[in-house]
């Protein structure tokens, strides 16, 4: 079947090439006039479209079949995946190996297409070396290669659950680094369109992988002899397809407006009839899916695999033709200074009424935080329905990480954090300390585990509760959450970032400052939660061992403040002295005042984390002592005897 699969895929792949390069053909060099680049010549351009959409297209088809084996596998208890999810897994590992080769090829056929000169004329020793760094987009195709290459290595031993669902990360990664080098992060606001973005690509992609896998061969189909559960699993899939479609729909009409000129119509320019095709494709998908799931989904019927193998071909030349295309509002803007590092003037120096209503939302985090704590009020009010007891606390707790979340990325706190360097080291703060410890103490695995229902592998089919449970024993998680890992992350962590090149490199693309985020809100979550965290976990340090971990880290936290208020050169110089603003005059102060909130900010979190912390030790004390006055009356007091007995021998035999 595997060899049945290969060539049915080959031959899904040939005239979807075909249709790449006659789209290319026609397109011509409009897409490079509009751009004002150099044409490279018809070659080089038909190659560099239609190698880049196959390779992102292999991407989309790795995290398609990772989305599948996540929700339509049943693994045995020690991993394995079931038969019926067996060849997906290995499609992934497969298409993991073209992408990354598809990449690497890519990277010289992008520095061709960028700079107008053919590729032949590249193909030299040295010459693409030369001209790579001014060319942003090989970068990206370089990430591709590296995220390609680790989810072959993680995906390719064992056909495991665990480092399989994993490797959607990387996955991730790698399909939204190209995207994030076209249209979406240039000229005007394109720190909104850059988070916009994620929500159109990473749903696009699930849903290119999911449906051609499944148009494929029906790869979802099972072999188990539970009807019940075989319908199920193929339902998941659809609903994870009609999802994936919505996203991408509201997303991207967002998105498209946000790119459109001023007045401008979709059919006035090539890129905006290209949008409006995609989004003509998905609606007929999700009016597919719709059918699909009102006939039971007990069979995948074979409209809806025709309907997949067609609309798939059809948003793979959509999405090439989009990142050919250069938008609307880019060659009609005037570009600034403004546009091109932040996105967005400042004409105004903060304050307490700007940092709290200058909004500019963050679709991708922003949006996170609403979810996480939509799902969390979900659960605790599940548990009040049942009866089940919930403390308030840990609600109230999780819900103002979820503000704290909302307010570093979506507030005028986040807008200005990008351009100065006393309200970006605030907002370090808030996400690092005091969102993280607030999330921890919310306990969001423990109440995920008492509110969703269990699944036995009997049935044939796991659920979400058994996903969480997987994720906590699996090898990744034991790393992640050690002790030794969460410290040197905390605590290297700033040092790296702001006191090597990283910054002055990456400052000026929001890419870098959602990585940054996203980092020191991760972070700083694991580490606090090895110390005060009580959700179930890989392992369970002594109290006495957490407080040394916690007394540990303060000193390097106070000497990077301390460090960055004695500087006497300003931290990415070349990106700050940029940003030139009336009401700012010294920049070596701001930073002086971004090293004293630093230093000042770190102690009340701290302090929080050690009151926490006693209770805990106060209370797993009492518990302990209880149990041990129970043993006493229940007379079960054979450890005490048998420890006395040994002292006393001992003492004998002197």
């Amino acid at each position: 079947m595997w060899l049945r699969v290969m060539r049915k895929g080959a031959a899904y792949l040939c005239p979807g090439m075909l249709l790449l390069a006659v789209a290319a053909m026609l397109s011509g060099d409009l897409p490079y006039r509009e751009a004002a680049e150099p044409y490279p010549g018809s070659g080089t351009a038909v190659a560099y479209v239609v190698l880049s959409g196959v390779t992102w297209a292999a991407g989309a088809l790795v995290l398609g079949g990772i989305v599948i084996v996540a929700v339509s596998s049943c693994p045995d208890r020690w991993g394995l995946l079931s038969a019926s999810t067996y060849l997906v897994q290995r499609t992934v590992v497969a298409s993991a190996a073209l992408w990354f080769v598809g990449s690497v090829v890519t990277v010289p056929m992008s520095v061709a297409a960028s700079s107008g000169v053919p590729v032949v004329k590249l193909i030299r020793p040295g010459i693409v070396f030369e001209v790579l760094p001014a060319v942003e987009e090989a970068y990206a195709w370089i990430v591709s290669a590296v995220c390609a290459a680790v989810v072959f290595l993680v995906t390719s031993p064992w056909p495991r659950w665990n480092p399989t669902v994993l490797a959607a990360i990387p996955a991730c990664i790698g399909l939204m680094a190209v995207p994030l080098t076209g249209n979406v992060a240039q000229g005007p606001d394109h720190d909104i369109a850059t988070t916009l973005a994620f929500g159109v690509y990473v749903p696009l992609a699930v849903l290119i992988g999911v449906r051609s896998l499944v148009g494929l061969r029906g790869m979802v189909r099972r072999t188990d002899a539970d009807v019940t559960a075989d319908t199920r699993a193929r339902r998941r899939v659809v609903m994870v397809s009609l999802l994936a479609e919505t996203v991408c729909l509201a997303a991207g009409l967002v998105l498209v407006l946000w790119l459109l000129a001023p007045g401008a119509l979709l059919t006035e320019s090539v890129y905006g009839r290209c949008c409006l095709a995609g989004g003509i494709v998905l609606v007929i998908l999700m009016i597919a899916d719709v059918r699909e799931l009102r006939c039971g989904g007990a069979e995948i019927t074979r409209l809806w695999s025709v309907f997949s193998c067609v609309g798939v071909a059809a948003l793979v030349l959509v999405a090439a033709m989009v990142r050919l295309y250069t938008a609307p509002v880019l060659p009609r803007h005037e570009f600034s200074i403004w546009d091109v590092y932040l996105g967005y003037e400042l004409p105004d120096p903060p304050s307490v009424l700007r940092m709290i209503g200058v909004v500019r939302f963050d679709f991708f985090l922003g949006t996170a935080s609403l979810v996480l704590a939509a799902l969390y009020l979900w659960g605790y009010l599940h548990l009040r329905r049942r009866g089940v007891h919930w403390p308030l606390n840990k609600l109230l707790w999780w819900l103002g990480g979820c503000v704290g979340l909302l307010m570093g990325t979506s507030s005028g706190l986040a807008t200005y954090s990008s351009a100065m360097m006393s309200v970006h080291m605030g907002n370090h703060m808030l996400l690092n300390m005091y969102a993280s410890v607030m999330l921890v103490l919310g306990s969001p695995v423990t109440l995920a585990l008492r509110a969703l229902p269990a699944m036995s592998r009997r049935q044939g089919l796991t659920g979400p509760r058994e996903w969480v449970t997987s994720l906590m024993k699996a090898g990744f998680s034991r790393v992640v959450t050690h002790p030794a890992f969460t410290f040197i992350v905390f605590v290297a962590s700033l040092y790296v970032v702001y006191f090597t090149p990283l910054w002055g490199m990456f400052a000026k693309y929001h890419w870098w400052h959602l990585f940054i985020t996203i980092h020191f809100t991760v972070s700083g979550y694991l580490f606090f939660w090895t110390i005060i965290g009580d959700d179930p976990g890989p392992r369970e340090l002594p109290h006495i061992a957490r407080l040394g971990i916690l007394l540990g880290a303060m000193p390097f936290h106070a000497f990077f403040g301390i460090a960055m208020m004695s500087l006497d050169s300003t931290i990415a110089a070349d990106f700050y002295d940029r940003l030139r603003f009336d009401w700012l005059a010294d920049r070596l102060h701001d930073q002086w005042v971004g090293g004293a909130i630093a230093w000042g900010m770190s102690e009340i979190p701290i302090l929080i984390v050690a009151i926490a912390l006693g209770v805990q030790w106060f209370r797993s004390d009492q518990r302990a002592a209880k149990r041990l006055d129970r043993w006493e009356d229940a007379g079960k007091t054979d450890d005490l005897d048998a420890y006395n007995r040994m002292l006393h021998e001992m003492k004998s035999s002197r």
